[in-house]
């Protein structure tokens, strides 16, 4: 029943990170897309977002997504890097808690599973006991 909802949505984040990350692994895309996109250089941009297609995309999403106005070209590119970083850490956290594989959910299925090998186990004691310690062992 989701597939219609996110199907769009992760073909835009895979052309993003693929078109993010461009500039620094494709040796043959123009240095030009891996600056920042500053001020001198927004009326190009402008001029790009007007003719409209896949192209205007594929420059905005090379540059991060930013504008950085007129900060130097150390901080611009640093700004550009950390977005880059940023969006394939927030990728990666999005595909975890997805599949279970981090947060509260995660914790769930992995009592869940807990549970299920005492049962198979006939160990009802592992099901509600928590670690032995020297003061709460009774048994030893």
């Amino acid at each position: 029943h989701l597939s219609p909802i996110l199907e769009p949505v992760f073909e835009n984040l895979v052309f993003r990170l693929r078109k993010s990350w461009a500039p620094i692994l494709d040796a043959n895309v123009s240095s030009e897309l891996a600056t920042a996109l500053t001020t001198p250089r927004c009326g190009d941009a402008a001029a790009l977002a007007l003719t409209g297609g896949e192209k205007w995309f594929e420059v905005f999403y090379a540059r991060g997504g930013l504008f950085v106005g007129d900060l130097d070209a150390v901080t611009a590119e640093a700004v550009v890097e950390k977005v880059r970083v940023e969006l394939s850490r927030t990728f990666s956290d999005v595909l975890q808690a997805v599949l279970a594989l981090k947060g509260e959910w995660a914790l769930v299925l992995a009592n869940q599973a807990k549970e299920e090998q005492a049962l198979k186990k006939n160990d009802p004691s592992k099901l509600t006991s928590g670690p032995r310690t020297r003061i709460d062992d009774n048994e030893g």
